[in-house]
């Protein structure tokens, strides 16, 4: 890319060739390819890029996971927090300092996720409804408040639902506090929540890496 500015990171990983990631979008979908800057065995997955800030949104945060996704098809890997971009002149010179600076905290690192994956639990509820009738019955104030919207315009209403979702919304949250193990939930409420796993998904958990380029 003639003229880039920078190249925006994604994860480190141990790869001392260089390697190519052509199966994979970059971040701001361009054509160029998801790529490593290498320093001895450990190595920065990146991609050139014309911007310097790229926004929260959520195009953006998916294109930045789904690459650190497709390298941990074939990696361990430790992810970099979303935003960072090397720029200055001459981004690989920088990442080459960035991997010399921090190599035993990214070895030490690598070593320790080796082989480790993150999974995540997502909680839905079978029957809402049912849930939802549960916690009216549970709740005078609640059942109030739904009684009278019934009685009223829905223009004039609006307020007072907004009021009822945030009620109902903290009445489920305290539901979900039963959320200690999965197995004792699947045991006590399997016939009112199913529980899926996700991932496996990067270790933000566990690793984020954050970059301060004044430090380099």
């Amino acid at each position: 890319m003639v003229g880039c500015p920078g190249k925006y990171l994604y994860c480190v990983i141990r790869c001392p060739e260089e390697r190519s990631f052509d199966d994979v979008v970059p971040i701001g979908g361009t054509s160029d390819a998801v790529h490593t800057v290498s320093f001895g065995s450990l190595a920065v997955v990146a991609s050139d890029c014309m911007e310097r800030e790229y926004e929260t949104t959520r195009a953006n945060m998916l294109a930045h996971q789904r690459v650190q996704e497709r390298v941990m098809k074939e990696f361990t890997i430790l992810p970099v927090r979303f935003g960072i971009v090397a720029d200055a002149g001459a981004p690989s010179e920088r990442i080459e300092r960035l991997l010399e600076k921090r190599y035993k905290e990214f070895d030490s690192l690598l070593q320790e996720m080796e082989g480790a994956v993150e999974l995540g639990i997502r909680a839905l509820w079978r029957d809402v409804n049912a849930i939802f009738q549960e916690i009216v019955a549970e709740n005078r104030d609640i059942g109030r408040l739904r009684d009278s919207l019934k009685r009223k315009p829905p223009q004039i209403a609006h307020y007072d639902r907004m009021r009822l979702g945030e009620a109902v919304k903290k009445a489920l949250d305290r539901k979900r506090e039963l959320d200690r193990a999965v197995e004792k939930l699947d045991h006590e409420m399997g016939d009112r929540v199913t529980f899926k796993y996700v991932g496996p998904v990067p270790p933000y958990n566990f690793v984020n890496i954050v970059i301060n380029w004044q430090e380099m």
